[in-house]
């Protein structure tokens, strides 16, 4: 274990240690945070201070309960996104290239369909269908984008596999192509879908935030984005409600490229 950690960069260390920090954060946040609406109205807008280390927002709570009760909705709803995406995109990619003719035209088709929207406002036209967008509602919009991604790489590596010589010798045999794609092309597809995955949880946490931030996703209690979005009304008076929960995004963002870096530097 410590010859495998030595062979990882300073920043993938970093990297992983600040995704698990904000995961742990996600899962047990709201516990460890505490009530988040209990009110101090002769404290609001107060700044940084020993007792409130993050400051208070209009309504005199605490900044840092906010915060971290807020990482758990962008935290599940990127990682519910990046799931499914990757589950049907890949299955559909590998299935894709594997197979080719007419499947592979009716997916790529598909993929093409959907990379000709801009995905955020494909996911705010999704949303607008409902009147009260619940988070389910948020997923599968977000889903409606995250899947054409994985579904395009895997294609490519599908296609690279099915040239193989195993793939012959399998086809020879009489492996049916089900049990071909289950057990043989998308084990070797995994690896690039997993270093790819990473990349995507960022991106679906930012459009999480973007989306809270325009006031379209599910209200919650707190999370990031209506925290930012709470703080533009103050920004000269208080500038503190909309720094530190931007800080803590982007943080999260950036702990998880350097992990999705590292990542794929190992499985290459």
């Amino acid at each position: 274990m410590a010859f495998f950690l030595k062979k990882i960069p300073l920043s993938g260390r970093i990297g992983f240690a600040v995704f698990m920090l904000h995961t742990f954060l996600a899962v047990a946040g709201p516990y460890i945070a505490g009530p988040v609406n209990y009110m101090d109205l002769a404290h609001a807008l107060s700044p940084p201070s020993m007792a409130h280390p993050f400051g208070t927002d209009e309504n005199g709570v605490d900044l840092l309960a906010a915060v971290i009760a807020g990482t758990r909705p962008g935290f599940m709803t990127a990682f519910v996104t990046v799931l499914l995406g990757l589950v049907i995109g890949g299955t559909l990619g590998a299935a894709s290239g594997y197979l080719g003719g007419w499947f592979d035209a009716i997916v790529m088709r598909m993929v093409d369909i959907i990379f000709s929207f801009p995905g955020l406002l494909l996911n705010l036209y999704v949303l607008s269908l409902v009147k009260n967008p619940s988070y389910i509602h948020m997923i599968v919009a977000l889903t409606l984008t995250s899947w054409a991604g994985f579904a395009r790489l895997a294609r490519g590596q599908a296609a690279i596999i099915a040239r193989q010589p195993f793939i012959s010798s399998l086809e020879a045999m009489g492996a049916s192509k089900t049990r071909i794609i289950l057990l043989h092309v998308l084990p070797n597809v995994a690896p690039v879908l997993m270093v790819q995955s990473t990349f995507y949880f960022g991106v679906y946490l930012l459009v999480e935030a973007g989306l809270s931030f325009l006031g379209v996703a599910p209200q919650a209690d707190v999370s990031w984005g209506l925290l930012i979005q709470q703080g533009t009304r103050y920004l000269l008076a208080a500038p503190h409600i909309a720094f530190f929960p931007g800080l803590f995004l982007g943080i999260s963002v950036l702990g998880i490229n350097l992990a999705g870096d590292t990542l794929r530097d190992v499985i290459s």
